[in-house]
């Protein structure tokens, strides 16, 4: 109207502003009804709908019917969706942002479910990364395993990665357990030779981080040295200093051995011990030993 010539366009803008302005006006008749949850209702906003989409032109009030029937077909998804509850984590997310941009109230019971059902999802992401990281670790624990499935029970997990966690923390703590009931020596337990040992600790440290198999792995090093000074003894093959005497140094073996390494089944230096013992048994029946402590009292 303000341009200072006239034109074919300018005419067919004038149709079409007179369109918007019809559109506008049975909009404003739609939203004056009173039931706007009708068939009826959102069957002539559908229409009006298809209408107000050939302009291609803003109308606030086509705007709020199509947030209405929005509304409408959201929460018929919604129906159907949450009672199958199969949506991934973007579905849901989509959804909620759907439900937010056509009006429909936070506490409506669909909108709610589906928001715990968001916060499961992302509990579960937030699980899955934590479980899939102490997997992933060169030497697991027990206590990140453990941590990894002492879940809330809302909580979705992934079936596959959850089996995974368990079937290590089953390993680890076998593991554990057998480490400790060696490190116990319990009357009439199996002990184990140093070897033994060692094959477990090999096998175990490949994968965990146990303490308890820390701690055996030390003694059994302990015991095979011991094990392997006592059989050099025994063969005459045992390299020692003139600066202690051999056999104080011996005893010294059996009495550290007997403190800290009974856990362990050590023939040879049970052999030398039986023999150190049968030793001081022909020292005490020599006939000068007795009269030298004779002597000396």
């Amino acid at each position: 109207e303000t341009l200072g010539f006239d034109a074919p366009e300018i005419a067919n803008l004038h149709a079409i502003a007179a369109a918007a302005e019809d559109i506008q006006e049975r909009a404003l008749e739609h939203l004056a009804e009173g039931d706007r949850k009708s068939e009826s209702f959102l069957e002539m906003c559908e229409s009006l709908l298809g209408d107000a989409s050939n302009l291609n032109i803003i109308i606030d009030e086509i705007s709020e019917l199509e947030k209405i029937v929005g509304a409408r077909d959201v929460l018929r998804i919604m129906d159907v969706e949450v009672e199958k509850n199969e949506m991934t984590l973007d579905q849901v997310s989509t959804l909620l942002t759907r439900a937010r941009l056509y009006g429909i109230p936070q506490d409506d019971p669909r909108v709610r479910t589906l928001q715990q059902s968001q916060r499961n999802w992302q509990n579960w992401e937030s699980w899955d990364e934590r479980a899939t990281h102490v997997l992933a670790q060169p030497y697991k624990t027990i206590e990140g395993l453990s941590e990894s499935l002492d879940l809330d029970q809302s909580i979705l997990i992934d079936a596959v990665t959850h089996d995974s966690v368990r079937r290590a923390l089953k390993r680890a703590t076998g593991y554990d357990e057998q480490a400790r009931r060696w490190l116990a020596n319990a009357p009439g337990a199996e002990q184990p030779t140093p070897s033994d040992v060692l094959k477990l600790v090999n096998l175990v440290e490949k994968e965990f981080s146990i303490p308890s198999i820390k701690e055996i792995k030390c003694l059994s090093a302990f015991a095979a040295d011991l094990e392997s000074r006592c059989d050099q003894v025994l063969v005459n093959r045992f390299q020692h200093s003139d600066v202690d005497d051999i056999f104080d140094v011996m005893y010294k073996w059996v009495d550290y051995a007997k403190q800290h390494l009974q856990m362990f089944l050590l023939p040879r230096f049970n052999e030398l011990d039986e023999q150190l013992t049968q030793h001081v048994r022909w020292l005490e029946h020599l006939p000068w030993r007795g009269v030298s402590l004779a002597a000396t009292v």
